[in-house]
């Protein structure tokens, strides 16, 4: 199988009120929160013939939403035939076996797109050179960063997005939520919903207050708009992502 230089990231945000012993995350770098790695534009390699390697950072094996500084990769034979593969490198390491194997590296950072790093660059015009001396550790990517907010930061927003269930009126429930005080207008550089969830966003510092506030709303509002007989068959639950427009991943 030809690895992909992205991943999809956890989908565990959505919980079911009504599900036992389901419960809120536990701390706010646990991970709850669902995403898609936004692939980097791949480089033209300039002929069918040529042996690319592939080099990308792993996340962290606990959590999808931070860099863990380690890398995989695999050796593209062309006419798309996979060849070796490699897995949890350092980065020095994962270089010295890309380059003992092709002259085209094509490596990238979690929080960023390719680089040539072997001995020819494919496509000078795009692709900046590697530098070695650059070093690479674990870390939060960036557009990230709130996800290890303490509970005195300022406030940032977060996405929430609302399944109310069979037995509520959605239309009811919608227009509740989205008029709650602590709703908060989506923002112009939102990235467009793709899912049929009630959307609002709300202020809190941390991932854990923006689920306590999401569960707040989501209970009163499924309380006001009990609907008999049941209105479909919507799924029921909520999920909290961060508002992070410039963030390398993508939240349902």
């Amino acid at each position: 199988m030809v690895l992909s230089c992205y991943r999809i990231g956890p989908r565990l945000s959505v919980r079911s009120p009504d599900a036992a012993g389901d419960a809120p995350p536990a701390a706010p770098n646990s991970g709850h929160v669902r995403a898609v790695k936004v692939p980097g534009r791949l480089p033209i390699v300039t002929s069918v013939g040529d042996t690319t390697v592939f080099l990308c950072e792993e996340p962290d094996p606990g959590d999808d939403l931070y860099a863990s500084g380690r890398f995989s990769g695999y050796v593209d034979l062309g006419g798309g035939r996979p060849g070796e593969q490699l897995g949890g490198a350092t980065l020095a390491d994962a270089l010295a076996w890309a380059r003992e194997r092709a002259e085209i590296v094509l490596m990238r950072l979690f929080d960023s797109d390719y680089y040539s790093a072997g001995r020819r660059n494919p496509d000078p015009d795009s692709l900046p050179v590697w530098d070695d001396a650059t070093a690479v550790r674990a870390r939060r990517p960036r557009g990230l960063e709130m996800l290890d907010n303490a509970e005195g930061d300022p406030p940032v927003l977060w996405d929430v997005r609302f399944y109310p269930g069979a037995t509520v009126d959605r239309e009811a429930f919608a227009a509740y939520v989205q008029q709650h005080p602590r709703a908060v207008p989506i923002p112009d550089d939102a990235m467009p919903a793709t899912d049929p969830g009630v959307r609002v966003f709300v202020r809190a510092s941390t991932l854990a207050q923006g689920w306590a506030l999401a569960e707040e709303v989501f209970e009163e509002a499924r309380r006001r708009a009990r609907s008999q007989p049941p209105s479909g068959g919507w799924s029921e639950g909520f999920s909290v992502s961060p508002h992070a427009p410039n963030a390398p991943v993508r939240f349902g």
